[in-house]
């Protein structure tokens, strides 16, 4: 976050706050990791995906163990915000949850009035070349195969 106020001129000119980051990693661990059984976890999201006004797609990868590997989450708010600015987009790995130490990667991109916006929220295990490009080809195909 420190990093993206200075890129963007200050904190208050980023569109989300260290809050909002803590909230959803909170939310997603509360919702997911947390659950003692992970087809509650699997429920939780298909419950999500179906009840949605809009959009919304997530992909979970497995490892052998059924232990949560990656996760790519993309809402129809994100969706929307990458459909209109998807010309400048990055990602950051450097925070990493603390009950699980799973690095968060946000995708994000910039806005008309040069604000950060999120295109997407993923959780990793590891920091593994194979795991970063399941969650980019999984981005990838949230946003219909629409390279930035």
């Amino acid at each position: 976050m420190r990093f993206l106020g200075e890129t963007w001129g200050g904190m208050e000119k980023l569109g989300f706050s260290n809050q909002d980051v803590r909230n959803v990693i909170r939310d997603i661990r509360r919702r997911v990791f947390d659950s003692r059984d992970m087809n509650n976890g699997m429920a939780l999201l298909r419950q999500l995906q179906e009840t949605s006004f809009e959009f919304f797609f997530y992909r979970v990868a497995l490892d052998e163990e059924n232990r949560v590997r990656g996760l790519v989450w993309v809402d129809d708010r994100s969706l929307n915000a990458y459909s209109n600015f998807e010309d400048v987009v990055s990602f950051d790995s450097t925070y990493k949850t603390h009950r699980y130490c799973m690095p968060f990667i946000p995708i994000t991109g910039v806005n008309h009035y040069y604000q950060n916006i999120l295109f997407n929220f993923s959780l990793m295990r590891n920091e593994k070349e194979t795991l970063y490009k399941w969650v980019l080809n999984t981005w990838l195909e949230a946003v219909v195969n629409k390279p930035p």
